[in-house]
Formats: C-alpha cells, structure tokens, sequence
C-alpha cells in the first residue's frame, strides 16, 4: 500500500510535468482501475477452494424408557427362587444419536480496538443495514469521484511530496475525529497526543512551502490547499463507509472496490463530457492525442493498471484493520515521494520534472517529515 501509493503519485505528477494536464481524465482512469478490481474478485473466488460442507455433529444422548417389571409364574419358582427374590429386569436405556447443528458464529473483521457495544448500535452505524446491498457501493463512489477529481487537480499547483504529506496528515486528523463521532471508537489520550504531534509536523510543510516557486502556483497556492482539504474529508468520508460496508455488513473487500468504480464512472463519465471543457480539458482532443501516440497510450495502460494495484492494497488494508490504522501508514508514503522526486530530478536534470534540494525549504521538509512520523508513532504504538 505504501510503495503503490507513492508510485501513484509520482506517476500522476511525471505526466503533469509531461505536458499531459488533464486532472479530469485522469480521475476517468482512476476509477476505471477501481472498476478493474472486479476482476481480482472473480480470479480470487474462483481459485479459492470452494468451502467444504459441514458434516452435522451428533451427541450421545440417553433416553430413559420405562422399566418393565417381569412378574415369574409362582407354579414355576424352585425352592430357591420365589416370587420376593426375583428382579426386575429393567431394559438398558438405548443411546441415540442426536443432530444438532451449529451456526458459525459470524466474526466481523477488522481491529476491534477501541469498539464498544455503542459502536456496533448507534445511529451512525445501524443505517448501512437498511441500504439494499447493490447500492451500498453507491455511497462511497460518490465521495471517490469527489476526492479523485480534487487530488488529482491538487497537483497541478502543488509539488508531489508536498500534497502527499499534507493529504497524508490531514487525512490522518479528520480520520480519528470520524472514527470518535461516527463510528463511536474510543481513542486513548496517548493517541490524541499522537494526532497533535502530526498537526504540528503539518505546519511545518505549509511552512516550506510558503516561499516556494518551483510550481506553477505561485499566486494560486491557494486553489491547491482548497483542493487538498476539499479532497481529505471526501476522502475520509469515503473511506469510513467503505470501513461500516466491510466491517459491519460483510461485504467483500474487492468486490467494494469495484462497484464503487462502476458507480464513479456512471456519475463521471457524463459529467467529464458535459463539463470538461470548461475547466480547460478537450475530450476529443485527449482522445486524438493518446490515438496518435502509442507510448502515451501504453503509459495510460500502465497507469490504469497502478490505480487497481494500489486501490487493492488500499481497501485490503481497511479491511484488516480500520480506516484510521490505514491513514497512519499512509504517511509512510511521504518520504518515498519525496526520494523518488529527488531521483527523477538529479538523474534528468530536468528543472520540469522531479524536485530539487532547495535550502531551507527541503530542511524543513526533511523535519516535518521526521515530525510527523513521530506522531504516527506514538499513535500507533500507544494504545
């Protein structure tokens, strides 16, 4: 999940670099990768083994039946027998074999840390029961559509590592607020204190990248932090009620995953054509020019490709442990974005593409990174 991650984001932003600034059609791709990961439903309940039928399990149960008294025949007692003196021949009780079946208990996957009763009863909770389960999809891929479209615009006016860092963290805050007031978990202090120490980390990248240049955004910095933050609470919306789908309604992890592409497709795709034009993007003229260039159509493939890849890992990761487990190792993937620019700029020495060490920005960079590990550590740590 860490390395697909940062894989992604790299990847968005080279072809950004590239000249290919089309946010829009990416989030086209981005869902059709999600919509793939039916694909690795299928191929996983197929090559499962099929489950083996319970055998029923019987019990030994004894059955008293009533005694039968033999009264002897008085004319054909012996001297040594009379009729005081005879038992009574009392028949042995039969043992019978008893069915009884028993109903797997249903365990809900997931980390139980800090569920209660509360938990698994409230308001913000018992409402996943009563959508029919082909819509339960629906929800969380309209919040997709809402929080790929801002990511993805993000990074047009913000660099890769920052925009990672600052998603990363700010994900990670909202997501402890929503696991308190939605899903009724309770958070240790310890943690909280974790939450903070990563708010602080948070400052410290706004802070370098106050004064930086290198993007394209310099005035319009601002349009990249509205669609940062716009981006984390769909994002953390997305990813509670995907965590209540799995955890409380038991639906498949991978089949989630697909649905809510299909569902993000058939609400994007008419807006993508009705609307694109308007925020600077020309279907057609997309489609020319991946028709005419068989490289951008290959890379295309392989970044759809990534997109499954990663939103597996990702929804995986949700549904063993929890939406808020999963945002504290997304930050994890911050440094690995950052290497990767670092990389991709000293190996091109292209000022277009990757990200140059610049003092004091890549400093403070460099600490808010350390920072915010530190809060993931000790809300990771402490329970």
């Amino acid at each position: 999940m860490v390395v697909t991650g940062a894989s992604r984001s790299v990847a968005v932003k080279l072809f950004y670099d590239l000249g290919f600034r089309n946010p829009l059609f990416v989030t086209i791709l981005y869902l059709t990768g999600q919509g793939l990961s039916l694909v690795v439903y299928l191929v996983s309940r197929r090559s499962s083994p099929p489950p083996a039928r319970r055998r029923p399990r019987y019990k030994k149960v004894s059955i008293e039946l009533p005694t039968r008294n033999v009264v002897p025949n008085p004319m054909h007692a012996t001297d040594d027998e009379c009729p005081g003196d005879m038992e009574d021949e009392v028949e042995t009780s039969p043992v019978v074999e008893e069915q009884t079946s028993e109903a797997p208990n249903r365990r809900r996957s997931g980390s139980p840390t800090g569920l209660t009763t509360e938990s698994h009863h409230a308001a913000t909770v018992t409402w996943v029961h009563s959508i029919p389960w082909y819509l339960k999809p629906a929800v969380p891929g309209f919040f997709n559509l809402c929080n790929s479209a801002m990511r993805w615009g993000s990074l047009i006016y913000v660099a890769a590592s920052m925009a990672e860092m600052l998603i990363s963290g700010l994900e990670l805050l909202l997501s402890v607020v929503a696991a308190r007031c939605i899903r009724k978990r309770r958070i240790s202090w310890s943690r909280w204190v974790g939450v903070l120490v990563v708010a602080l980390g948070l400052l410290l990248v706004r802070l370098a990248n106050r004064n930086s240049d290198k993007e394209e955004k310099g005035r319009h910095a601002w349009i990249g932090d509205v669609l940062i933050v716009g981006q984390c609470v769909m994002s953390v919306i997305q990813d509670m009620t995907e965590e209540l789908f799995m955890h409380e309604a038991a639906f498949p992890a991978t089949l989630l995953l697909g649905m809510e592409g299909l569902f993000g497709l058939l609400f994007g795709v008419p807006l993508y054509l009705c609307f694109a034009r308007r925020f600077g993007e020309s279907p057609s003229a997309t489609r020319d020019a991946i028709a005419s260039s068989p490289s951008k159509a290959g890379a295309m493939v392989g970044l759809t490709l990534l997109f499954t890849l990663t939103g597996v890992f990702n929804i995986m990761a949700t549904a063993c442990t929890s939406s808020m487990t999963r945002n504290v190792w997304k930050n994890f993937r911050t440094v690995l974005v950052w290497a990767f620019g670092l990389i991709l700029f000293y190996a091109t020495r292209d000022d277009d593409l990757g990200e140059e060490l610049v003092y004091p920005n890549s400093l403070f960079v460099l600490c808010a990174f350390c920072v915010m590990l530190s809060g993931a550590y000790i809300y990771y740590t402490q329970v």
